[in-house]
């Protein structure tokens, strides 16, 4: 603590809602809406209120910025008071010879923002600043920090510290120069076709063009008015940009395929590198995987000015089948618009229509996306209008989406690798944005969905757990790197830490433990071996292969040689591969055999036919889905077998839960055969006959985080490892005809403020677990400020029925755990009654909802607030119910204490805490 804090005066108040982990504390009238001040618990050291809190910044080229260019912070309590059009950030950039304050530009500054001269639905100087950078700024690295002139001297300013990855936890700086990424050259290598162009190829042209600019290092292809019939795919190399004459001048029309002859995508780069596309119209009429697409290690890509459609039940009724020559057997919804994963992302200007999703990354590798900006455009989905999966560092603003199908569904910031080392999904500035008409698939208009994890449990108490390192009680069930680690119960709950580095990605090379292969009737001795990096590969061959069921007097048993323990997707889901050899673009998920989850559900995993004995892949039932051996860590499978040999893959779904041994092949040479024995609980306990080369487990269990815990641990506490999602912020968006947006499973710091609803299903924080997780996931530090729920009527999803096999019963209906009717604003949990799921095999039966805040929002008819499940420390502050049959509810039988109700303005015919189904 400095001395000037030190030596301030302190005012004793009366906190509310306190709980053995927070409160709530009513800041005196006396005090000023724009000022910092400090505020301590007894025998605690103080912390800062109002003061900033920058989470992420993006410069003009993305993850740099330029002189003359500008650099944009997102955070909050960038300026007060808040919602206000005048901003009082303040940014320093402070180089070894350069110490230089900018004050935030206002939104019509006349900058290069894309912000520029276009009226915002809202003021948002709370959470987004814009600095210009000066044109004779030296070019170099400048560290960052941000001050909102609270203190009215300016001497307080707080340091960027960003988490990029885990090798990255705290990017404090940005580079000032260049753009990263190569320029591109301005020769110009002009396609010359014959017009008009029916009946005549373009395809020999556009290649010669291309090909031309390539040799030149880089260049313009550049199309004139006209129309250009081409067979894809069209691939450009790195420096090279496809340029028409004007959008609505230049249109490109290609071969019809099938799912057996549709490329990859239609338009795509032949290599990692720089590129761009720019002014033409892309027409797709047939089967399409993706019409645009970015490989994965691409660094500055662009597009503006672009229009897609891309329609794969063109000329078609919904049964599809034969129609005016031509035969579709693909869902309505198959392909993706634009297909992206990389770095410096730029997408704006453009109107895009697809039948399926228009902007994804979805089955792009594992990377993502990171420093992307999608701007200004306007997107017709049949599908998704985009799948967020692994956004990280994004802008996404001013662009109308539009359901243009019954199976449109809406937009979200999902990750679906639940225990596995993926994708994260953080800082992302989600504003000023529309969004209608959305029915199909589960109806929400945004959501973050997946779930999943690696541990729940006790921490060792201190010493063994402090500083940055952290040490579990347990092992957790796989690794992962730049996820969360947040306290759910015991000393320090509520506080979230990163992820820099996890146990089981030690040293490779070491073999494992041999023993003796076991016999009928003789259970082998079960030294255990965890963490070790395997290839599982399906049980084929002529070598005999057992089981080992506990449950049937411990003893083995023979499985039949095409019994499956354990394969993954070649090829992404939902598209079946290209190629006898099984697909390029490897997306690893392992089977979930028991309990059926809804991966399963969807994509029908449990299905197959038997392995090509000449190459072991293994065809999935549902959609000629290519499946093949894969490597993956030890201890992270769900396994299961049969109490009887099983007759055929397509009945892998019915097997009971027991032990089950496999052969796995640890370094793919088919030369080490090692047999591993996997129990109910998920665990590799045995490893038997010959050595297996792969990684081992760190011994002393230690997890590394980004920063120490505020509140250190004890062994009272107990942790949940998940992927981490958060730091996102939605503003000034506006929803209409749909279904709900909801924070769901796992959200950390999520802010939505000043978006507007009509007709939608709700506005909820709803953490939860998912299904054969080893996690729980948790909404902690979420808030929901100044919304307004223009009209509260909406479609009632209350009469669908649950699929097999949840026990029966209504999964959606009135008050229910699914939705919020009848009120609109929602804290819940998955708690209370149905859909019932299975849970983690250690309980948990705290808080899943902790520090929400609901203030200022406004309910202007048919709507309300409730707030259930297992929530805790919820602030429910100046909100506003009008015209309405229901106000706020709380059930204080299932919530866990610190629910504060302040200042809130119910109807009047409405009694106190009222629920109709009560």
């Amino acid at each position: 603590m400095s001395s000037s804090v030190a030596e301030l005066k302190w005012l004793k108040v009366v906190a509310q809602g306190v709980t053995p982990y927070g409160a709530a504390i009513q800041v005196p009238l006396s005090f000023s809406a724009a000022r910092l001040f400090y505020v301590r618990a007894d025998g605690e050291q103080p912390f800062a209120v109002n003061a900033p809190q920058p989470f992420w910044v993006f410069g003009d080229a993305g993850s740099t910025a330029t002189p003359g260019g500008h650099i944009r912070v997102f955070g909050k309590v960038l300026s007060l008071p808040p919602n206000q059009l005048t901003s009082n950030a303040r940014l320093r950039l402070v180089s070894p010879a350069t110490n230089l304050t900018l004050q935030a530009e206002e939104p019509d500054a006349g900058t290069t923002s894309p912000r520029d001269s276009l009226s915002r639905v809202s003021q948002h100087t709370n959470f987004d600043a814009l600095f210009k950078v000066p044109a004779l700024l030296p070019q170099g690295r400048y560290t960052l920090s941000v001050s909102n002139m609270a203190d009215h001297e300016g001497q307080v300013f707080v340091p960027l510290c960003t988490f990029i990855n885990e090798t990255t936890p705290c990017l404090d700086s940005i580079d000032i120069g260049p753009r990263l990424f190569a320029p591109f050259k301005p020769d110009m290598f002009t396609v010359k076709a014959p017009q008009p162009g029916p009946g005549r190829s373009a395809t020999a042209a556009v290649a010669a063009a291309i090909q031309a600019a390539a040799n030149n290092g880089g260049g313009v292809v550049f199309f004139e008015r006209g129309t250009y019939f081409v067979n894809g795919p069209i691939q450009v190399p790195p420096g090279v940009v496809l340029r028409g004459e004007a959008m609505h001048l230049v249109s490109i029309y290609f071969a019809e395929d099938t799912k057996a002859s549709a490329p990859d995508a239609y338009v795509t780069s032949t290599e990692p590198g720089s590129w761009g596309v720019f002014n033409i119209t892309l027409y797709v009429t047939a089967y399409f995987n993706a019409v645009v697409r970015t490989l994965p290690q691409t660094d500055g890509f662009h597009m503006a000015n672009v229009r897609i459609r891309a329609n794969s039940y063109f000329c078609h009724g919904a049964s599809g089948g034969t129609s005016r020559g031509r035969t579709v057997d693909w869902p309505a919804d198959v392909g993706v618009a634009v297909l992206l994963a990389g770095t410096n992302l730029f997408v704006s200007d453009s109107d895009l229509y697809s039948s399926g999703d228009v902007i994804s990354t979805r089955d792009n590798s594992d990377i993502g996306a990171t420093y992307m900006q999608i701007v200004n455009n306007t997107m017709h989905n049949g599908g998704t209008a985009h799948w967020g999966i692994s956004w990280k560092q994004t802008i996404f603003e001013l662009n109308a989406m539009r359901g243009c199908s019954i199976t449109a569904m809406g937009s979200n910031y999902p990750q679906y690798t639940h225990n596995s080392i993926k994708s994260h999904v953080c800082n992302i500035w989600h504003g000023d944005n529309s969004y209608s008409l959305v029915f199909g698939g589960d109806r929400e208009m945004m959501t973050l969905d997946g779930g999943g994890g690696v541990y729940y449990g006790p921490v060792e108490g201190p010493p063994a757990t402090s500083g940055t390192q952290l040490k579990l009680a347990a092992e957790a069930q796989g690794t992962q790197p730049g996820g969360a680690v947040c306290v759910l119960a015991g000393k320090g709950t509520g506080q979230c830490r990163r992820i820099v580095s996890s146990p089981g990605a030690a040293a490779a090379g070491v073999a494992a433990q041999p023993a003796t292969q076991s016999r009928p009737g003789t259970a082998p001795e079960p030294p255990v071996v965890s963490g070790q990096s395997v290839r599982l590969v399906p049980c084929t061959g002529a070598s005999t292969h057992w089981r080992f069921d506990p449950s049937n007097g411990s003893t083995w048993h023979n499985v039949e040689n095409n019994s499956l323990v354990l394969c993954a997707n070649c090829d992404p889901p939902g598209r079946p591969s290209s190629s006898t050899a099984c697909g390029t673009q490897p997306f690893p998920e392992p089977l979930v055999v028991f309990p059926e989850d809804s991966w399963m559900r969807e994509y029908d995993t449990d299905g197959f036919d038997a392995p090509d004995p000449s190459t072991g892949h293994i065809r999935n039932k549902k959609g000629s889905k290519c499946l093949a051996p894969l490597c993956g860590d030890a201890g992270s499978s769900v396994t299961a077998s049969s109490s009887s040999p099983p007759s055929s893959f397509s009945s892998f779904s019915s097997f009971s839960s027991s032990a089950l041994l496999c052969l796995v092949d640890c370094d793919g040479a088919g030369d080490a055969a090692v047999w591993h024995v996997y129990t109910q609980s998920h665990q590799l306990l045995h490893n038997a006959t010959g050595q297996c080369l792969g990684t081992t487990a760190d011994a002393s269990n230690a997890w590394q985080l980004d920063a120490p815990f505020d509140v250190p641990l004890d062994s009272t506490s107990h942790v949940t490892i998940m992927p981490y999602v958060g730091r996102i912020l939605f503003g000034g968006n506006h929803y209409a005809d749909g279904g709900a947006v909801q924070l769901y499973t796992q959200a950390i710091e999520v802010t939505l403020f000043n978006n507007t609803f009509e007709r939608t299903g709700g506005l909820t924080a709803w953490g939860r677990q998912e299904e054969t997780s080893y996690a729980w996931g948790a909404n902690l530090m979420n808030e929901f400020v100044y919304n307004v729920v223009l009209e509260g009527n909406h479609v009632w999803n209350y009469n669908t029925q649950p699929a097999p096999p949840k026990v029966p019963g209504p999964e959606y209906y009135p008050g229910g755990s699914k939705t919020t009717e009848p009120w609109f604003f929602g804290s819940l949990t998955n708690d209370q009654g149905e859909p019932s799921e299975f849970g983690p095999p250690k309980a948990f039966t705290g808080a899943f909802n902790r520090f929400i805040v609901f203030r200022g929002n406004r309910v202007m008819n048919n709507g309300g607030l409730v707030v259930r499940g297992t929530s805790a420390n919820v602030l429910v502050q100046h909100n506003t119910i009008e015209l309405s049959d229901v106000g706020i509810y709380v059930n204080y039988t299932t919530t866990q204490g610190g629910i504060v109700l302040l200042d809130n303005q119910q109807p009047p015919n409405v009694p106190d805490n009222f629920n109709p189904y009560i």
